[in-house]
């Protein structure tokens, strides 16, 4: 050692046959002589200077690479006479017993030393070989993506008794690399302890060289052998078997977990890899590692088997389909023309293909595909000739020409497509298949050797599908557009450009939806995908852009849960994350050309892009093929998005001219334009006079004041305009203000008045504001201009009740106030009508019920009508009072009344609120008379009124008028009426039943389900019967004939309300309180119900409706399902159509799943595994039900398979 002080430390908490515990100093020697006197001089050294130990608690350590016979007594003799804690001497003998317990570290030193073993290597070599081998270096956390139960298996092995552990993935090495990676996710020291004593074995014979080795050992054969294993296993050794895709026999083999596409994008993410780049490696790998370095090669590598040879025509067929559907017969004869041989013939060549590792091809269900379609491209193509690629171009144009047929039906009525057998000729993973390998041909088309103009292919392909193509082929296409877009950006794009170019744009009819009973289907988005992902292209950005504009001219608006071109437009322009690579000044050119050819367009964008204090943006999809990024990308920075600011805010400025539209809508982004309010405030300055049109002037003077009243609001906020903007606005607004004096005025008296300046004291005293400036507007407006004034006013105003309220409050003489009553209650007009209600409801509240009275007689008196009586009565108060006014005029007024007065709470008592129900059920009003019967827990009203109320509620008509609202406030007062006459004693049940049968559907989903029909149902044989007689017509065999129904339109709504009775059925007869079952009762309930349903024809359908009610059965007491009565039943009677019922009725009750879309059938599968558990538990007591649960078992595992398709489908999209 060339350095001063100790040769070397250690500080441990757990110490070895080596390592001591604690701190230990070492000195090293490779003296050949001499070796007692160098022993001797090192020790006195250190022990005279021992820093940084202390020898009292430290050991003293001397290595010499010689033997030495001496070393044990020597080293007695010291630690006998101090100061060292513990004395100890290693010669040669010891350093090869302690290189034995560490083959590692032994294999480390041999291989530095040029000594290594034969069939040897080092873990964390064969790790770095392979890791290192591609572009980007495979990391540890790509290895063991998804694959967290391996790991978990591989780490309780070497935790067990040593035993021989097989693993399986395409390659030896990525075995090996997982093996390392999982031990890396120990503890840095535990992980250290396995890694010494691990070794990697290529050979056999290598491995039987270390079966004697001394010490455990954790040998990985690359080169499996069982019998060699086995061996070691013996020898006390922990053997990986470490297998790769080739042929093993049987055996107990794991293989290793296929890692998600998710997991590998977002691992080379981890690793530095750019997203868009990360997820297009991730799709084109098919979730294999050995297709991904293959992928990212560091140099060639070694071919797949598939490629070393000439392929099958079927291989290279199937590179051409890309992937097809053994159950579409389209797809079969495309896939025979593309091969030149029948299509057993193909699938008889491609079948070796399956389950391989590396394979080409993945097959799931029905359906084949391509594994990697750019991989197999890149090894296949050049196989390919002139005839495969004249072949393609007629599938091509064959398969993603077909006409789909859903087209021609009803909008309406296209999500009932499959049912009603409308399908397509070729499956979806046809056209998406040959989509991509349009793709392919158009990239890549120079690895096809033969055909020199294999790109140009493509164009023209993409050309011929899309020139003149009429409403039909562009509804067709409508989920093929992200392909065809990147496969000939310019024949889209041209194709898109066309048919705008035309009167009545074909293109149009991807702007419709398609409505269903959930979300509905539309048809553009695929297209404004398409579109966006090449407005990545700084070169195709103004094509881009004008064909968003001019789409957006032509759009359905309002839009509906989907993306339109003017949200498209917007988050591609955004300042502060553009979805393009053009710069600032690119995206500003682009931005110029709409603004001459498609203004509105233009204008809509820059209002939408101009930066705001909170904002949001969605990212566009990138290209999934094609690389459009630029040497170098622009930075977004504030400067940046400050300079952009400004630009669009000049642009803004230049175009917004004396258009108050414009305007209307540039005002609310006034403090964030770039340039500053002043100029905007400059512009508008110039513009007023030019805007001569009065409506627009009135709405530019409205919105002005909007402005100025938000602003000054909040005198706090960090957004408010400064003051003397504010000021200006002011002057701006008085001169928008209307020449009429009464069109000045009206705005006072709409809906939502909000003061030019108001105060700052919070909503009460801005409230108090406003009615100020109402009163003030009345009283000049009747004291100058007359009765004759105000009502002409009102006529102008949406509340006309606010400016009679107003006109009282201000004060006028009694007489005054009177002449304007009548002048207005005996108006023709509404609105003025409504000043006289104003007028009324302020003057009760100063005058009293006496003034009230003597303003009825005055009416009657004089004649003034039965129309200025009702609005006299429908102002004065909501009360008992009022409503003995009311009576005693009786006859039609009464009747008006009750038929017109809003009557939504009271606070009543119990004879006032049950008269008003009363009065309202008698005019036809139940439905309104029901938020009354909430009092009912305050005041208790009559059980027979509140069955009253809810039976003649259900036979009027509702009038919601699509206020969903409306509908749900009438389920919570039906609801609560009901759970009022639950708790009431005196309440007949043959109403109740007949209330929850008409109210059926509104109790299904909510907090008071129907509970007494159902109850009813299940003690009343005769009952479910009727039930089954409404839905479904006798039997044939039956001979039974019944009438046709008098009313159709009834019978069928009956037949409705019976079937959802049915699908609600859930209480089985002789159901107990604490749920229990009666068996006696049940099986008496069935037989009874039986034999009155073939009594009348319809004994199957009976059985069947029993059996679906069965299946709603609780746990039997046994721990087994369904309950003991139900299996009795079962088996006693024996009915097919009952066991069916059953089976079908357990089905549906499983209702809604959710999973993840990677889970697959992992939940089906448990419940297959627990109906076969109860099946097997019952089988010989109940062999019926028994074979009833195992046909639910293996309906269940059809559907988890099901699911494990879907879920492995999902790699498959792109």
């Amino acid at each position: 050692m060339r350095h001063s002080g100790w040769d070397g430390l250690t500080i441990t908490d757990v110490g070895s046959d080596y390592v001591p515990l604690g701190k230990a100093g070492w000195e090293l020697s490779a003296q050949r002589t001499n070796i007692s006197q160098k022993i001797t001089k090192d020790y006195t050294k250190r022990t005279t200077e021992p820093a940084p130990l202390d020898p009292a608690v430290s050991a003293y350590i001397f290595v010499t690479l010689h033997h030495w016979p001496q070393k044990d007594e020597w080293a007695r003799t010291q630690t006998s006479a101090g100061p060292w804690r513990e004395v100890r001497v290693y010669d040669a003998d010891d350093l090869v017993h302690w290189i034995e317990q560490t083959p590692a570290v032994g294999l480390w030193l041999a291989t530095r030393l040029n000594k290594r073993p034969l069939g040897t290597r080092e873990l964390d070599e064969v790790w770095e070989e392979w890791s290192f081998a591609t572009q980007w270096p495979i990391t540890e956390d790509l290895v063991l993506s998804d694959r967290d139960q391996d790991a978990a298996e591989v780490l309780r092995w070497l935790r067990s008794e040593p035993s021989v552990l097989s693993l399986q993935a395409t390659t030896s090495d990525e075995v090996v690399g997982f093996f390392h990676a999982t031990l890396n996710e120990l503890p840095d020291d535990m992980a250290s302890a396995y890694r010494a004593r691990c070794l990697v074995v290529t050979t056999a014979a290598a491995a039987r060289t270390l079966a004697n080795a001394p010490a455990p050992l954790i040998l990985i054969l690359t080169e499996p052998d069982p019998g060699v294993a086995r061996s070691l296993v013996g020898k006390g050794h922990f053997v990986l078997q470490a297998y790769d895709e080739g042929f093993t026999s049987r055996g107990e083999l794991r293989t290793l977990e296929r890692p998600s596409r998710e997991g590998i994008a977002s691992a080379l993410q981890a690793a530095g890899i750019a997203e868009p780049r990360a997820r297009a490696l991730a799709r084109d790998s098919a979730r294999n590692l050995a297709v991904l370095r293959r992928l990212i090669p560091g140099a060639p590598g070694r071919l797949p088997n598939w490629a070393e040879e000439p392929p099958p025509r079927a291989l290279l067929a199937a590179l051409l389909a890309g992937g097809w559907d053994d159950n579409a017969e389209a797809d079969q004869a495309r896939l025979s023309e593309l091969a030149d041989a029948p299509y057993d013939q193909v699938i008889a060549a491609l079948t070796p293909y399956v389950g391989q590792f590396d394979s080409p091809l993945q097959k799931v269900g029905s359906t084949w595909r391509m594994a990697s379609p750019s991989d197999a491209w890149f090894l296949l193509a050049h196989h390919l000739t002139s005839i495969d690629i004249t072949r393609f171009e007629a599938a091509a144009h064959a398969v993603l020409g077909s006409v789909d047929p859903r087209f021609d039906m009803d909008p309406n009525e296209r999500w009932m497509a499959a049912i009603k057998g409308v399908n397509r000729d070729y499956s979806d993973i046809i056209r998406h298949g040959i989509g991509q390998v349009l793709i392919l041909l158009a990239l890549w088309g120079g690895r096809v050797r033969t055909v020199p103009d294999a790109v140009r292919r493509a164009d023209m392909i993409v050309s011929k599908l899309l020139a003149n193509a009429d409403q039909q082929r562009w509804w067709s296409l409508s989920r093929d557009y992200r392909l065809l877009a990147e496969a000939s950006p310019n024949a889209f794009l041209s194709a898109i450009e066309e048919s705008l170019d035309q009167n009545d744009p074909a293109i149009l009819a991807l702007f419709g939806r398609d409505e269903d009973d959930l979300f509905g289907a539309e048809h553009l988005s695929d297209l404004m995908w398409a579109m966006e992902a090449l407005a990545w292209s700084p070169a195709f950005l103004p094509r881009v852009t004008l064909a968003f504009a001019r789409l957006d001219t032509i759009d359905t608006k309002p839009r509906r849960n989907s993306n339109g071109p003017a949200n498209s437009l917007r988050q591609i322009y955004v300042l502060w994350s553009p979805q393009t690579y053009a710069t600032l000044d690119e995206r500003l050119h682009a931005l110029d050309l709409i603004r001459q050819l498609e203004s509105d367009a233009a204008w809509k964008l820059m209002l939408g892009i101009l930066p705001r204090g909170h904002d949001m943006s969605m990212p566009s999809p990138m290209p999934r093929w094609r690389d459009f990024s630029v040497e170098k990308v622009e930075t977004v920075t504030w400067p940046l998005i400050r300079r952009g600011s400004a630009a669009i805010s000049q642009r803004l400025l230049e175009d917004v001219g004396a258009n108050a539209a414009r305007w209307i809508l540039l005002l609310d982004r006034i403090g964030d334009l770039g340039t500053g309010p002043e100029a905007a405030l400059d512009a508008l300055e110039r513009a007023e006079p030019h805007m001569t049109v009065k409506a627009d002037r009135n709405l530019m003077w409205e919105k002005l004041r909007r402005i100025l009243h938000h602003n000054r609001e909040f005198p706090d906020a960090e957004w408010r305009l400064p003051d003397p903007v504010l000021e200006r606005l002011d002057v701006i607004y008085n001169r928008f203000e209307p020449a009429d004096p009464l069109e000045r005025m009206a705005w006072l008296f709409q809906n939502g008045v909000q003061l030019p300046n108001p105060s700052a004291g919070g909503w009460e005293a801005s409230q108090r504001d406003v009615e100020a400036a109402q009163i003030q507007a009345a009283r000049m407006l009747f004291k100058e201009e007359g009765i004759a004034s105000v009502l002409a006013l009102a006529r102008l105003t949406e509340r006309p009740g606010y400016l009679g309220k107003a006109v009282y409050d201000a004060g006028f003489p009694a007489s005054d106030i009177d002449a304007l009553i009548e002048a207005a209650v005996r108006s023709n007009d509404l609105r003025e009508r409504d000043v006289a209600h104003g007028l009324i409801v302020a003057a009760f509240c100063d005058r009293g019920k006496g003034w009230g009275a003597d303003l009825i007689t005055k009416a009657r008196t004089l004649a003034w009508g039965d129309t200025a009586v009702i609005t006299i009565l429908r102002a004065l108060p909501i009360s008992r009072w009022t409503w003995e006014q009311v009576a005693n005029i009786g006859d039609k007024t009464e009747t008006a009344y009750w038929q017109q007065t809003p009557v939504f709470w009271m606070n009543e008592d119990r004879e006032s609120v049950a008269y008003a129900i009363r009065h309202l059920i008698d005019v036809g009003r139940a439905r309104h008379a029901l938020p009354l019967t909430q009092c009912s827990a305050k005041v208790d009203l009559p059980t027979d009124l509140l069955v009253e109320a809810l039976q003649e509620a259900a036979r009027e008509p509702f009038e919601g008028n699509g206020d969903s609202n409306e509908a749900t406030m009438f389920q919570h007062y039906v609801t609560e009426a009901l759970s009022v006459l639950d708790k009431r004693e005196d309440v007949d049940r043959n109403a109740l039943v007949m209330l929850e049968w008409n109210y059926l559907q509104l109790l299904e989903h909510s907090r008071r389900p129907a509970k007494v029909l159902l109850r009813a149902l299940s003690e009343q044989p005769s009952l479910f019967i009727e039930m089954l007689k409404a839905i479904f017509r006798p039997s044939e065999e039956s001979g039974i004939v019944d009438p046709e129904p008098a009313n159709f339109e009834q019978a069928r709504a009956v037949a409705n309300q019976a079937y959802r009775l049915l699908s609600l059925w859930d209480r089985l007869p002789g159901t107990r309180d604490n749920g229990t079952i009666d068996g006696q009762v049940l099986e008496t309930w069935v037989k009874e119900a039986r034999f009155l349903a073939k009594e009348v024809g319809r004994q199957d359908i009976a059985d069947d409706k029993i059996g679906q009610m069965l299946s709603a059965s609780p746990m039997g007491a046994d721990g087994n399902w369904p309950a003991e009565p139900v299996r009795e039943v079962l088996d006693l009677f024996h009915s097919k159509p009952m066991l069916e019922g059953f089976y079908i009725g357990k089905s549906n009750r499983r209702g809604v799943t959710s999973r993840l879309p990677q889970d697959g059938g992992e939940q089906e599968r448990v419940l297959a595994a627990q109906y076969r558990t109860w099946a097997e538990a019952i089988s010989f007591e109940h062999p019926h039900t028994a074979k009833a649960l195992n046909g639910l078992a293996e309906r269940y595992d059809w559907d988890a398979q099901r699911h494990d398709e879907d879920a492995e489908r999902l790699d498959w999209e792109s």
